[in-house]
């Protein structure tokens, strides 16, 4: 009697999520950069920098008070890709932010392009993730002008 291991199943749209994924890391330090230059324009340091590191997960971080970190994990569920997001952050060591925590499904538009469907259907691109990702630093720079996203180099 020979056993016969099942076919390994890929989740759907494997291929377009890690597409989507690579562009998204390649937006948030596409706006990282931009931020971190007009900081440094308005006489902040290195230390005031927004750091984006990609790998497995995509983290942004302040870690100065007010701090803010945003970490993006990509995930395949049987259905397809998913977009998981968590930003936490403080205005001071005893004053948290109130955290956030939301999914954003990968799709297919209708023009054919995989898109994040955030919020009530709303379907993103991902420079338009990237920027909603980038708003939670604002928080962190009130009196600071931040790039908008047609701001931003291409």
């Amino acid at each position: 009697m020979s056993a016969v291991a099942p076919a390994p199943v890929l989740a759907p749209m494997r291929e377009e999520g890690m597409r989507f994924w690579e562009s998204l890391v390649a937006e948030c330090k596409k706006q990282t950069d931009a931020i971190n230059r007009v900081l440094l324009e308005h006489g902040r340091s290195a230390a005031d920098f927004i750091e984006c590191h990609a790998g497995h997960h995509l983290h942004l971080i302040r870690s100065r008070f007010p701090s803010t970190i945003s970490k993006v994990t990509l995930s395949f569920e049987r259905w397809g890709p998913v977009l998981g997001v968590s930003v936490t952050g403080f205005q001071r060591p005893e004053f948290e932010f109130r955290p956030e925590e939301f999914e954003m499904p990968l799709a297919t538009d209708g023009d054919g392009s995989v898109v994040a469907v955030f919020d009530e259907g709303r379907s993103l691109s991902p420079c338009e993730v990237a920027c909603l990702l980038m708003q939670h630093f604002r928080r962190c720079f009130p009196r600071i002008t931040l790039p908008c996203p047609d701001a931003v180099a291409r």
